[in-house]
This record gives structure tokens, C-alpha cells and sequence, in this order.
């Protein structure tokens, strides 16, 4: 009960936060563009989605696997000018270019990570007002994907009022414009915060190529199509969906001791008095210094009354707060 009270406190202190505009700096994200004649059809084979369904209107968050059907990258992919783009996170970006760069040989497209394009979000109950200051249109439910003056911009989620910007190196004065508005500043921590709230897996090198986009319940975001044509590692995940195979589960658990929090530590759980494990952090991050939100991935269903436990150096409790069934 106490524990319950405490993570109310905490959610209502970074909600209240959110009042007024939090500008994000998303220095651990690059933009990759994909063009040239056979761009769609080449994606179509490397991707989790159907890209006859893109809209030019929308974005959509898309899994690159390996041919074992592991997740390598999650995207998220926009087009613009007659290319494809999308966002990836910085940490995940070398390994997965290069394998979608190895059979490009093959096919006349192109594939280019940006340098030159400054990526930003913005959160808070305020931001969609916050925008109309600079931009003629901001994104809607209906159309979430908005480009003017070349800044393109996302609405990532209505109900928490999330915008994700890119702009190009050109347009800097406009984030000067921004910084002299009444704004709060965040680092890129922020935003990963509220990821692991939400259940948005955050895949960097340490969980590359250890999952399917099922097993990180990348159905709760339309990121998987089971039946589109061929496409790398697709056989794997098809077999696995439809033969109702999941052996991970994606979850949400608190810490309130950062010494004891390292990726890809064990987690155990407590089970008529004796300690197995049931998984491992993937991820974890903060908005202060006392109180730890952690990526986990389980590989059984459980119930958050268990009592859970990690080990580094010693032992030290974790709090299961929500596993992101399908």
C-alpha cells in the first residue's frame, strides 16, 4: 500500500511537471533516409509492415529483424519528398544501416544517415498551443504527420500531448526561437521515461537480435503485419504468432536504488519461498535521483504482488508495476 502511495506521488509530480512545455534535446536519435526507385519494395522485404498501407499523412513504427525473426531496430518510418525516412536510436544505428545496407547492392535505392537534422520533442498538456505559435498546422489524431517550411513534425500520443520535431541544420533560429519562449529544457532521459510508462520498448545494442517484435509487444503499436508477403525473419515470427508461441513479456518495474541497476541484470522472483529467475532489465532511467523506472522483459506471465529481486553486489528489491500483455 505504501509502495502504491509513493508511485502515485512520483506520477503526479512529473505529471504536474508536464503543465507547461518540456522542450526534449533527442541527441540519441538520427533520421535515416531511404530513396531511389526501388525504395518501397526493397523496405517491404526488410520490414514488420505493410508499406502498400503508408499514408502520407501519418508515421508508423516498424521492427527490422534478422533472418532468425530477432529484432535488430525499431523505426519509425515517415515519408517526405518522395523518400522515406525514419528515426532510429543512435546506440542501435550501426548495426542495423549495415544490414539493411547488405543486399542494397541489388536494388536501386539508396541509403543515407543524416547529419544535418536536429530532432526535439516536446511534452506537456500546453505543447499543441505551444506549436500554433510557429506552425500554420500541427498534427492531429487524423493526421499526425505534418510538414511545413521543412520542419516536419509528429504527434506521438494525444492523451500525454507529445510532438516530436525535425528540422534541418538551416533552421536552427527556429529552436533559438523556441529556447527564448517559456519553456523547461530536458534531456533525452525525459522522453525515455515516459517510453517505458507507455510500454514502448527501447531497443539499443544490448537488446539487438535477442527478441521477437512479439515478445516486446510491438502489436500494441501496429508495428507487426503477420499477413504480408515475404520479408526478413518473417517465416520465424509468422510461426511463432500463429502457433500462439510467446515465451517474453515486456514490463514496467520501479527501483528506488540506482547503485543496484545495470542492464541486462537478472531478475528473480520469489515462488513459495524460493528465488527463480524470471528475467532480466533491458532498460532503465530517471527523472530524479531517487525513484528508477526499468525496462524489463519477463519470460513468464506473473502477478505484481510477487516480491522481485536483483542482484549486483547485493541483493536489492524491485516493484513490479505493469506487464504489457497482448
Amino acid at each position: 500500500m505504501k509502495f502504491d502511495i509513493a508511485i502515485t506521488k512520483k506520477t503526479d509530480f512529473f505529471y504536474y511537471q508536464t503543465l507547461k512545455p518540456n522542450l526534449v534535446i533527442l541527441n540519441d536519435w538520427k533520421v535515416v533516409v531511404v530513396k531511389g526507385k526501388d525504395s518501397k519494395k526493397y523496405l517491404q522485404s526488410k520490414l514488420t509492415i505493410d508499406m502498400d498501407q503508408l499514408k502520407l499523412n501519418k508515421h508508423y513504427i516498424a521492427a527490422h529483424c534478422s533472418i532468425n525473426g530477432r529484432v535488430i531496430a525499431l523505426l519509425r518510418l515517415f515519408q517526405f519528398n518522395g523518400k522515406y525516412g525514419y528515426l532510429i536510436k543512435k546506440k542501435a544505428i550501426n548495426s542495423q544501416v549495415k544490414e539493411l545496407v547488405k543486399y542494397s547492392i541489388f536494388s536501386k535505392v539508396s541509403i543515407d544517415v543524416k547529419r544535418n537534422l536536429k530532432i526535439i520533442g516536446l511534452i506537456g498538456e500546453s505543447s499543441d498551443d505551444f506549436l500554433k505559435n510557429f506552425f500554420l498546422n500541427i498534427p492531429n489524431e487524423e493526421n499526425p504527420l505534418v510538414i511545413e517550411n521543412d520542419i516536419i513534425l509528429f504527434l506521438i500520443n494525444n492523451t500525454k500531448k507529445r510532438y516530436l520535431l525535425i528540422f534541418p541544420h538551416k533552421k536552427r533560429n527556429f529552436l533559438y526561437q523556441i529556447l527564448v519562449k517559456d519553456i523547461i529544457i530536458k534531456g533525452f532521459e525525459y522522453w525515455n521515461f515516459l517510453d517505458i510508462e507507455l510500454g514502448f520498448p527501447i531497443i539499443e545494442k544490448n537488446v539487438q537480435e535477442k527478441f521477437l517484435p512479439q515478445e516486446l509487444g510491438l502489436q500494441r503499436v501496429f508495428a507487426i503485419n503477420f499477413f504480408k508477403g515475404c520479408y526478413q525473419g518473417q517465416e520465424v515470427i509468422s510461426r511463432a504468432y500463429f502457433k500462439k508461441i510467446k515465451n517474453n513479456f515486456l514490463c514496467w518495474m520501479i527501483s528506488f536504488k540506482k547503485n543496484i541497476l545495470k542492464k541486462n541484470l537478472k531478475i528473480e522472483v520469489k515462488v513459495k519461498n524460493k528465488w527463480i529467475s524470471i528475467g532480466k532489465i533491458i532498460y532503465f532511467t530517471s527523472i530524479d535521483n531517487n525513484f528508477f523506472w526499468i525496462q524489463a522483459i519477463l519470460n513468464k506471465k506473473i502477478d505484481k504482488n510477487y516480491k522481485f529481486r536483483v542482484f549486483f553486489k547485493k541483493y536489492e528489491e524491485l516493484f513490479l508495476k505493469k506487464v504489457f500483455y497482448i
